[in-house]
């Protein structure tokens, strides 16, 4: 994750330390330095380190139940905590579409559960992931990729992606339980 997705604050040095790369560094160069060229080399370094994710994520042995949830747990808790924060997207103000696909992977990873969960409890996560979804589609414009400047929402817009979120982490809490599935070793 350090090569790929690691801000400059997970650095004693900040943007100055040989280890910041990924799509961080990335995103400064181009957004905030308008700065192709010097990005060019960090992009090519970036799909390297992609590369050798994909080989992790192939090896089954990576993956079980408990630590899938607690990621799907741990993202939902990680927007509202967090990311509304706009540190995900610093430069590019696009952090509502880095929560729109957060919340879209972590109902992807769930859709599986379903099948084995009681049908109220399934309804209640796809519930609060509606909701989730219905706090963004305002600012998103059909046919369109980007969404509106996250800098553009008010305190009571954040504030509703902040509760709906929790609310979406509290769901999936409930479903765990129901599952009766062990926090990982």
């Amino acid at each position: 994750d350090s090569d790929i997705d690691a801000r400059p604050y997970s650095f004693d040095d900040g943007e100055n330390s040989d280890e910041f790369k990924g799509f961080h560094k990335i995103e400064a160069f181009i957004y905030r330095d308008e700065d192709l060229a010097s990005a060019i080399p960090y992009g090519e370094e970036l799909i390297d380190s992609v590369k050798s994710l994909r080989v992790k994520l192939n090896d089954i042995n990576n993956f079980n139940a408990s630590l899938n949830f607690n990621g799907m747990l741990s993202l939902t808790t990680e927007v509202p905590a967090k990311k509304i924060s706009s540190e995900e997207e610093t430069w590019s103000d696009q952090s509502l579409l880095i929560f729109k696909h957060n919340w879209i992977g972590i109902h992807s990873q769930f859709e599986p559960y379903k099948m084995v969960l009681d049908k109220a409890i399934s309804d209640e996560v796809e519930a609060a992931y509606q909701a989730c979804m219905e706090t963004i589609k305002p600012f998103f414009t059909p046919g369109k990729v980007a969404a509106a400047p996250y800098s553009s929402l008010d305190a009571q817009q954040r504030g509703a992606i902040v509760e709906a979120s929790y609310n979406y982490r509290d769901a999936l809490l409930k479903a765990k339980e129901a599952l009766e599935m062990p926090d990982p070793a």
